[in-house]
C-alpha cells in the first residue's frame, strides 16, 4: 500500500503545478481592451537597435518612438465626401510592396472596395487586382436547406441604388488607425471600415498594414413578411484564380477564429476576402450560412463570382457581420509571424512552457517513486 506521506507529497506537487499552469493560462487569454494598441514587430532587417538608441516615448503610448518609426508604412490618402483612396508602401530589405484601396460611392453608388497590390523583390515584379462588391440584401422564406438556395425572393434591396450619406472619417495618428463609415441615405446598410499603417490591436482584432477590416451592418430592414431571413449578395471581381477555403489564413496564423475565405492568387501574391462564420443579430450570436461560389460574369459584364451570405435568424432588427479583405506578401507574412511570436512571448509564454514542463516532470517521476516505494 502507498505510504500516506508520499500520497500527500504527490497531491501537493500536482496542485502547485496546476496553479502554475492555470495562472499563466489566464495571462494568455483574449485581450479585452477597447483602446487600440500598437504591436511592436522584431525585424532582423531593421537598422534600429536597442543598443544604439535610448528608449524614448514622447507620445506616452508605451511604445518606443524609434520602434514605431521603424515599422510605420508610408501612407498617402485622399478623402472626399463620397470616396477614399489610400496607398500604403512598405520597404523591407530587397522587397518593396504597395497596397492600394479605393472606395467610391459618388461615381457609381456601388458599395465596391477595389484592392490593388504591387510587389517588387529582386528582379520579380507582380501585380494583383480584385474588388469586392456588396450588391444586394435579399429577404426570403427559408424553406429547404438552411441558407438561401434559390427560394422565392420577397424583397430585393439594391444597395447601389439607395444613395449615400457623406463618409464619416476619423484617424488615430498615435496608432496609425484609420476608420471610415459609409451609410446609405435610409440608414439600412452601413460599412464600417478600419485599416492601419502598422500592426494594431483594435477591439480584440489584429489589423495588419495590408488589410481592411469591415463591419457590415443592416439596421431596421423593412420586411415584406414575418418569419423571413436576410442574405447579402456579394461579388468577387477578378481575373485571377479564386477558391474557397473553410479555414482562413488568419486562423492558420492564430489571429482569428471561425472564418471562411475566398482566396485570390496569381501564383506570386495572394489576396483574401474572408468572413466570420457568425454574426450578431439583435445582440445574439447567429450562424452565417454561405452559398457555393458561382460565376457571375454575365451579371457584371466582367470576370466575377458571387456568393450569398445568409444570417440564420428571422425578423432581425440589427445585424452586424465582420468580413475583411487582405493581401499577403512575403514581407508582410514575415512581419505578421513576428507579431504573433512577440505577442505570445510578451504575455508570458515562457512561463506557460515552464508550467507544462513541471507537470510533465511530475507525471514522469512520481509514478516511478511510488512504484519503488511499493516494492
Amino acid at each position: 500500500m502507498i505510504n500516506k506521506k508520499y500520497s500527500f507529497i504527490f497531491l501537493l506537487f500536482l496542485v502547485i503545478g496546476f496553479l502554475t499552469f492555470t495562472g499563466v493560462s489566464a495571462d494568455l487569454g483574449t485581450i479585452n481592451d477597447s483602446d487600440s494598441k500598437f504591436i511592436v514587430v522584431n525585424d532582423d532587417n531593421s537598422t534600429h537597435s536597442e543598443d544604439e538608441d535610448d528608449e524614448e516615448d514622447e507620445d506616452e503610448d508605451g511604445v518606443d518612438d524609434e520602434k514605431e518609426s521603424a515599422y510605420e508604412r508610408e501612407v498617402e490618402r485622399e478623402i472626399t465626401d463620397y470616396s477614399f483612396s489610400i496607398e500604403s508602401e512598405l520597404k523591407n530589405g530587397t522587397t518593396k510592396d504597395k497596397f492600394e484601396l479605393e472606395f467610391d460611392v459618388g461615381e457609381t453608388d456601388n458599395a465596391e472596395i477595389e484592392i490593388k497590390f504591387q510587389s517588387e523583390s529582386g528582379n520579380l515584379e507582380t501585380e494583383l487586382k480584385y474588388a469586392v462588391e456588396f450588391d444586394e440584401i435579399i429577404e426570403f422564406i427559408d424553406t429547404g436547406t438552411v441558407g438561401y438556395d434559390n427560394e422565392t425572393i420577397l424583397t430585393e434591396y439594391e444597395i447601389g441604388k439607395a444613395g449615400w450619406e457623406p463618409l464619416v472619417y476619423s484617424e488615430n495618428t498615435t496608432f496609425g488607425l484609420i476608420k471610415i463609415n459609409a451609410t446609405t441615405l435610409d440608414g439600412i446598410f452601413s460599412l464600417y471600415m478600419r485599416l492601419s499603417t502598422g500592426f494594431v490591436m483594435d477591439n480584440d482584432v489584429i489589423i495588419s498594414p495590408t488589410s481592411l477590416k469591415i463591419d457590415v451592418i443592416i439596421n431596421e430592414f423593412v420586411y415584406a413578411s414575418s418569419g423571413s431571413k436576410l442574405a447579402v449578395k456579394a461579388h468577387m471581381k477578378t481575373s485571377s484564380e479564386v477558391k474557397v477555403d473553410h479555414e482562413s489564413e488568419d486562423e492558420l496564423e492564430g489571429v482569428a477564429k471561425n472564418e471562411t475565405e475566398v482566396e485570390v492568387s496569381d501564383g506570386n501574391s495572394t489576396a483574401f476576402f474572408s468572413w466570420s462564420d457568425f454574426a450578431y443579430a439583435d445582440g445574439n450570436l447567429v450562424d452565417v450560412i454561405t452559398s457555393s461560389l458561382t460565376d457571375s460574369s454575365d451579371e457584371k459584364g466582367e470576370a466575377s463570382s458571387k456568393m450569398y451570405y445568409t444570417f440564420d435568424v428571422v425578423d432581425a432588427t440589427k445585424i452586424i457581420w465582420d468580413p475583411k479583405v487582405r493581401i499577403i506578401s512575403e514581407a508582410s507574412k514575415q512581419n505578421l509571424a513576428s507579431v504573433i511570436s512577440d505577442t505570445v512571448s510578451q504575455e508570458g509564454n515562457t512561463d506557460a512552457i515552464a508550467g507544462f514542463q513541471f507537470i510533465a516532470l511530475l507525471v514522469f517521476i512520481l509514478p516511478i517513486a511510488i512504484r519503488r516505494k511499493i516494492k
